[in-house]
């Protein structure tokens, strides 16, 4: 594998990726080695939950511990619908 090939004769890379990375600029194995992002985000560290408004972004790690799915009346009158011309 050349670093000058062409990522579009790369078969493990997605067609929808590919476009992705065409927007970007990349569309080499050399442009995606030597692309670096405009920002990064250290994802390590969790601060604790923030007490007043801030303009500087955090990142939150928690746990969910229930769901639920609500329907709406719209969803329901489809259901109903759809139910009633089985019958």
């Amino acid at each position: 594998m050349e670093t000058s090939q062409p990522l579009a004769e790369l078969d493990w890379i997605p067609r929808p990726r590919l476009l992705a990375l065409r927007r970007l600029g990349i569309e080499a194995l050399e442009d995606l080695l030597t692309h670096f992002p405009r920002r990064h985000e250290d994802r390590h560290e969790f601060p604790q939950f923030p007490r007043e408004e801030s303009d500087i972004p955090i990142c939150l790690c928690g746990e969910v511990i229930k769901t639920s799915l609500a329907a709406g009346k719209r969803f329901l009158r489809q259901r109903y619908k759809r139910r009633s011309q089985m019958f």
